[in-house]
């Protein structure tokens, strides 16, 4: 539990001494990288609540463009705040390095995770875990209602070997009455497996997903706040009201 505080002090300190800094500048540079915080009220997961209660969910992402598509890495945590009194705590931590290519108006997204659980016992198994994402822009021929679809395929190779698919549609309003800098998006996912027997309780559609964000600017960090609503479809997932905020910064 010290480690964890230690931990997420850090990631705030690092957030806020950043957000507190200069502006980078406005040049065209190769690389990138994003810190955030999110507090969200419960760990929402592929529509299952994995902790009931409040979740600090630290991230901090590196991208390297070569000229043949961006090279990434990210790490990103769960940490137990509050929750109710059957639910036990628990610390991940999540790894990730991804390579993306962007073939106007489609962008291949391909990557491997994977998930840990240090300083916690063995009732949590780390497990590892493939991804390919199809993300279409389609305002290079949609003018009237952009939805942005996206299609992930996710495989764990390790602890629950089971195939998960998830389509998300989004649309971003941006200005006008919202006010400069500020953008709305709403959006809605479908999520699917096959040979989901540890994780699910049959094959085939699971969670339907929606939800808002609104971004903000607030000096050189933004603040997004969302709510969301998670539909159960299958006997494991659950109809869930889930909400937070999420700080943010970019180099």
């Amino acid at each position: 539990m010290q480690m964890r505080k230690i931990f997420l002090v850090l990631v705030l300190t690092v957030v806020a001494l950043v957000g507190s800094g200069v502006r980078a500048e406005d040049a065209e540079k190769p690389w990138s990288v994003d810190l955030n915080v999110a507090f969200m009220s419960d760990y929402m997961f592929r529509g299952q609540n994995l902790y009931d209660g409040a979740s600090i969910q630290p991230y901090i992402g590196a991208g390297y463009d070569t000229g043949y598509g961006t090279i990434g890495a990210y790490n990103w945590s769960h940490i137990s705040a509050d929750g109710s009194a059957n639910v036990e705590e628990f610390f991940e931590m999540d790894w990730g390095l991804t390579y993306e290519l962007a073939l106007d108006p489609v962008t291949v997204t391909v990557g491997n995770l994977w998930y840990t659980y240090p300083n916690d016992n063995d009732d949590i198994e780390d497990t590892t875990e493939s991804f390919i994402s199809l993300a279409l822009d389609d305002s290079s021929y949609n003018d009237f209602y952009t939805i942005n679809p996206k299609f992930t395929a996710s495989k764990d190779w390790d602890v629950f070997d089971y195939y998960y698919y998830e389509l998300n549609f989004s649309h971003t309003y941006e200005g006008g009455v919202l006010g400069d800098g500020v953008s709305m998006t709403p959006y809605v996912t479908f999520g699917f497996t096959s040979d989901g027997e540890k994780v699910y309780e049959d094959d085939g559609l699971v969670q339907v997903s929606e939800g808002i964000s609104v971004t903000m600017p607030l000096g050189n960090m933004t603040v997004s706040p969302s709510i969301n609503y998670t539909h159960k479809v299958d006997d494991l997932t659950v109809d869930q009201f889930w909400f937070g905020v999420t700080l943010g910064y970019s180099l």
